[in-house]
């Protein structure tokens, strides 16, 4: 940049003469005055000369540590934003380490978005289907903002070594969150709060907090897939961890700060031993030596959030324990814990739903506060009753029992046709439903909702733990998702599916009481947080929360690559925007075409 005095010589010299208030390069008289106005004359040119050469010289100068400056200034800053939101560019990673920003990954974890549409894989081409033959898009592309996610970033120290600038095994796989307001969006004027604060009064008196600043977090650390497919050298080069095991298996809660995203606190959430919990193996009831009941940690695997009589409940899944086509459900409790709390389920309180996947909640908006449903598929919409008579009337070991399933055989034979979802509560044994016919007598398990076996059905799956209800056009709120291909064999690219994309959808009850699809999105994945890639996309992504604060903000958590999660809020009116009615009747495999 040019000196102020520089400036003015520039100025000057721009007229042809020298100041002569300009008293860095002042005129001498001497002699007669013509020999002064000769010599002054030839004094200016000279002057004027080597002033304009220095003029340029300075020029130039400026020019070239400006544009210096600038240069690194542009690189500094490139590498601070990069920095910010998660990516950490390799020639920084001698100097810059950050447990809370986002990870890097091999080329091999990407979409190649870039990728012409004929040059993909097969299953994302020539094999697929996409919703209104639309391929997937980066969300923020459809947006008038940008989406700015932050980092899940919980405390691993309690169970694992911390080595110095290492990842951690993962990071926390598909967090889930919702927003603890007792009113987070508008209702039904008189209908009763979502959540009681009465029950996370010990969280509210532990941060000094009203329950509209804070959002609870799920996220689960397990054998996830960080470091999936990686050869020892990029182990080494982005900075995972090599162990082939997770050093443990738990779900972390964790309280959020509303506006910052910042984590509070966190506890691992545990079971508390009251009654048998299984049903393939079993955890027996048990207690201390001061005969308080024994909590222990456990497999929550998938856990996501919904809210049903005042509660807040936690859904999840425990193969080994429960079998893979039962989704498991329990009321959450806390404690004051020295300066923390701890998070903890009641084994008697054991709730299990079959056989969909991913299985969202809804909670009527009625007076009748115990009537809870279940979203088994999104396509065709299917949604069961769930019976939670269980926790009102204190017989937690009735479960399973003849009356039981007795009322859950008149359920089926009345819907015979649509041949419903089994709801069961956790059993001592798994026991079909018999269903009595005008010809005979037949052993079924109900099961996604078709009107007959060869009708068409897309791989379209819900994923957040509940659905938002929109009290100004009466619908339902969720998102799901979709991988490529179908199936989930262990390939190249994941241990299970892999490149995924989402949707928005939203479905409505008819007069006649049946649910339906009303509204869908075109299908879109989140833009990958791990730099330098910005313009695509990961191979997993899993959206598993999404809640609604006040009447125009969401707030949306992923996973990503099955290894770490991020958080962002969203403008209601830009959902509103994607979503897009369909014609009734329809379903999503009748929108889903070749491209």
């Amino acid at each position: 940049m040019l000196s102020r005095r520089s400036k003015k010589l520039s100025k000057s010299s721009d007229a042809g003469i020298l100041s002569s208030t300009d008293h860095s390069f002042p005129v001498i008289s001497f002699g007669s005055a013509q020999q002064n106005k000769t010599i002054r004359t030839k004094g200016s040119r000279k002057l004027c000369y080597y002033g304009t050469i220095l003029m340029l010289v300075l020029f130039i100068a400026g020019f070239f540590i400006t544009l210096s400056t600038r240069t690194v200034g542009v690189k500094n800053e490139t590498k601070r934003r990069q920095i910010n939101v998660g990516g950490i560019i390799e020639e920084e990673q001698q100097k810059q380490f950050s447990i809370c920003s986002f990870r890097s990954y091999p080329p091999n974890r990407f979409y190649n978005l870039g990728t012409p549409y004929k040059d993909q894989p097969s299953f994302l081409s020539t094999e697929a289907l996409y919703i209104r033959g639309k391929l997937p898009v980066i969300l923020d592309d459809w947006l008038q903002e940008k989406i700015r996610p932050q980092k899940v970033c919980i405390d691993t120290s309690e169970w694992e070594l911390e080595e110095k600038e290492k990842w951690p095994f993962v990071d926390g796989q598909n967090p889930s969150l919702v927003s603890l307001a007792s009113h987070p969006y508008p209702t039904i004027s008189g209908s009763n709060p979502r959540l009681d604060p009465k029950h996370i009064s010990s969280l509210l008196a532990i941060f000094s907090a009203k329950p509209e600043d804070l959002v609870l977090v799920a996220s689960v650390f397990g054998n996830g897939q960080c470091n999936w497919k990686m050869s020892s050298e990029d182990v080494l080069k982005y900075r995972f961890s090599d162990k082939k095991e997770a050093p443990t298996q738990r779900t972390v809660i964790a309280v959020m700060h509303a506006k910052t995203l910042y984590i509070l606190g966190q506890s691992t959430l545990l079971l508390e031993q009251d009654a048998s919990w299984g049903r393939r193996s079993k955890v027996p009831p048990k207690k201390n030596n001061d005969g308080t009941l024994v909590r222990s940690v456990q497999q929550f695997d998938d856990a996501r959030f919904f809210f049903h009589d005042g509660y807040i409940w936690v859904l999840y899944r425990n193969g080994p324990m429960f079998g893979y086509n039962d989704q498991v459900q329990n009321r959450l409790y806390f404690e004051e814990l020295g300066t923390g709390f701890v998070a903890y389920l009641k084994a008697s309180e054991t709730i299990t739903v079959c056989c969909g996947r991913n299985m969202p909640f809804l909670s009527e908006t009625s007076t009748n506060t115990k009537s809870l449903k279940a979203l088994t598929w999104v396509d065709p919409v299917t949604v069961i009753d769930v019976d939670v008579s269980k926790l009102y009337t204190g017989n937690a070991e009735t479960a399973g029992s003849k009356a039981t399933s007795r009322r859950l055989a008149d359920a089926i034979e009345e819907e015979h046709l649509n041949e419903r979802t089994k709801v069961n509560f956790e059993s001592t044994v798994s026991i079909p439903l018999q269903v009595e016919t005008s010809t005979k007598r037949v052993l079924k398990f109900p099961r996604r909702n078709l009107a007959n076996e060869n009708k068409k059905k897309s791989n379209i799956h819900g994923t957040n733990g509940f659905l938002i209800y929109l009290e100004k056009t009466s619908e339902w709120l969720g998102i799901a998702h979709f991988h490529r291909p179908d199936k989930r064999d262990t390939s190249e690219y994941a241990l299970h599916g892999h490149h995924y994309s989402h949707a928005f959808f939203t479905i409505i009850s008819n007069q006649d009481g049946k649910f339906a699809l009303n509204r869908l999105s075109n299908e879109f994945v989140f833009r990958t947080m791990s730099s330098p890639r910005m313009d695509d996309a990961d191979i997993i992504q899993f959206a598993a929360g999404l809640d609604l604060v006040g009447s125009d903000t969401l707030i949306l958590s992923y996973g990503i690559n099955d290894c770490e999660g991020a958080v962002f809020y969203l403008e209601m009116q830009e959902v509103q925007k994607l979503l897009q009615s369909v014609s009734p009747g329809q379903e999503v495999a009748d929108l889903m075409e070749k491209v």
